[in-house]
């Protein structure tokens, strides 16, 4: 079905719909002498005869012989039309929502698979050159009645402005070199809370610097991270000796 196009919002209206042949947008009355494609300059090209005696629809003027220019062809319009669908933005939205749900439904399940790290603390103050930040490590509840290995990754570059003296509780295995890795054996449901113990290292460490966990599900596969900012105090003074005794 061929359509027509609103001078005015260039929206389309069809024969038939209800208000035609006003645009069903605007209002604008689409069957007008201005819109015959017999017009030109203001004036008919039609001599009387064919013409014929003007009606009038809504104060505006027009023929038998009117002939629109504002006809849009099904072939021009067909993907017009398919826009113009009210089942568009239905569809559109139905999709959105589906899409929506299965990503938060993606993620909670990738959660719920592998051990969560929260940190305790947002923030911890270096004191005589040592700090403590804790963490919480969290088994999910279909995790295993047996016990299963949990490695956990001390994200480098704290060294050499930090060093690791010993992390607690004692774990199942450590690494020797390279990043620093441990190993907790967790039972569903289980919450266990570590304790990380720094010491400042050989250079005044920034004001203030992260310390992230991780929980690794294989190498440089990350499943949960915590990070706690840890603020720098200032470093301990050496001991001064006493002033000699004035001469006698």
């Amino acid at each position: 079905m061929d359509g027509y196009r609103c001078p005015r919002c260039s929206a389309l209206s069809y024969p038939g719909l209800m208000g035609f042949p006003r645009c069903h947008r605007c209002h604008e009355q689409l069957r007008q002498c201005r819109y015959c494609t017999h017009e030109s300059g203001g004036l008919c090209t039609l001599d009387e005869t064919a013409r014929g005696r003007l009606l009038q629809e809504d104060g505006r003027p027009y023929c038998r012989a009117f002939a629109s220019r504002l006809v849009v062809t099904g072939d021009e319009d067909r993907f017009g039309r398919a826009l113009l669908n009210p089942a568009w933005p239905t569809a559109l939205l139905t999709a959105a929502v589906i899409l929506l749900a299965a990503l938060i439904a993606w993620a909670a399940g990738r959660e719920a698979l592998h051990p969560q790290l929260a940190a305790r603390e947002a923030l911890v103050t270096l004191r005589e050159g040592r700090v403590a930040p804790t963490f919480l490590l969290s088994a999910p509840p279909n995790w295993s009645r047996q016990p299963r290995p949990v490695f956990i990754q001390v994200e480098p570059g704290l060294a050499p402005s930090y060093l690791v003296e010993r992390i607690e509780p004692v774990p199942a295995a450590e690494s020797t070199g390279g990043p620093k890795e441990v190993r907790y054996d967790l039972v569903s449901g289980q919450t266990m809370m570590i304790r990380l113990r720094l010491v400042r290292g050989q250079i005044d460490p920034p004001p203030e610097m992260p310390v992230i966990l991780s929980v690794l599900a294989g190498p440089d596969n990350r499943v949960s991270s915590a990070r706690t900012l840890i603020r720098a105090g200032r470093a301990p003074r050496p001991p001064t000796a006493p002033a000699p005794p004035p001469p006698p």
